[in-house]
């Protein structure tokens, strides 16, 4: 047996060991807390700056990724009128996908609001990753009227974070 395969088996060991259905439990709960939290916030009609209302769209992109991905594990069923087929599948690829983008949502909240120890540096990670969106649209090319506007506007944008 290899170190590979001895790691395998450990994982799967901890893993059976994992009490899943509290754990999913909890994790539903931090996800309610969010969700009450953020709307509380929205309710309280407090005034934000520009770059800290960013962090709501964030956190929802985070709970609703985080929704999503938990539904898609839960499986789905692929059915064929022409085949004898009424499988549940765990679409992993798309799980991925899912995965992938709750991650650098919660990455990129976590660097811009919450690593950051002044107000100052979190205006500065905010602006730093703006720019470099708008930059990186700049290099696109504008066909259509309506992105031959956007581009514009983020030009505009770009000199007011300069």
């Amino acid at each position: 047996m290899t170190i590979r395969d001895k790691l395998k088996l450990q994982v799967i060991k901890e893993f059976n060991e994992v009490n899943l259905s509290k754990s999913i439990g909890d994790y539903f709960l931090f996800l309610d807390t969010l969700v009450y939290l953020n709307q509380t916030l929205t309710e309280a009609k407090k005034r934000f700056e520009k770059w800290e209302i960013y962090g709501d769209t964030l956190m929802s992109k985070i709970i609703f990724h985080s929704q999503s991905l938990f539904t898609l594990l839960s499986g789905t069923y692929f059915k064929s009128n022409y085949l004898d087929i009424n499988q549940k599948i765990l679409d992993v690829p798309s799980a991925n996908i899912l995965l992938r983008g709750l991650l650098e949502g919660f990455l990129m909240y976590y660097f811009i609001y919450v690593n950051p120890s002044t107000k100052a540096e979190k205006q500065f990670r905010y602006n730093v990753w703006m720019m470099s969106s708008l930059l990186s649209r700049q290099q696109y090319e504008a066909v259509t009227y309506q992105s031959q506007k956007v581009k514009e506007q983020d030009k505009k944008e770009i000199d007011t974070l300069k």
